[in-house]
């Protein structure tokens, strides 16, 4: 991740996880406002969703191909909590490193 977008990448991470935990508590383990926004603009349009999963109707439809949900599931979260452990730790060398060297110019 270039350096400026890393801050913005741990955010929209912490996004995500607030709408799946946060808001998932309240309607279910993994739901996403986004989501749940474009399933109502394709009713509204008259697309069907056949999906629960939006990751899982991405890789259905774009690379037709049939994989089960739990799986696209499955993968889904490890990428994300990957992502989010690799985003924790970078921030926090450069939040670390910005420190430094504002100790270093009092000196």
């Amino acid at each position: 991740m270039v350096k400026p977008l890393r801050k913005w990448n741990l955010i929209t991470l912490g996004l995500t996880a607030f709408s799946w935990f946060g808001l998932g508590f309240f309607y279910g383990f993994g739901y996403c406002f986004l989501t749940d926004w474009h399933w109502q603009i394709r009713d509204q349009l008259g697309y069907p969703t056949p999906f629960n999963s939006y990751i899982h109707f991405l890789i259905t439809t774009l690379f037709s191909v049939s994989v089960s949900e739990r799986w696209v599931d499955v993968l889904t979260a490890s990428l994300f909590f990957a992502a989010l452990i690799m985003s924790i730790l970078t921030n926090l060398r450069d939040y670390k490193k910005s420190m430094k060297s504002k100790g270093d110019g009092l000196r």
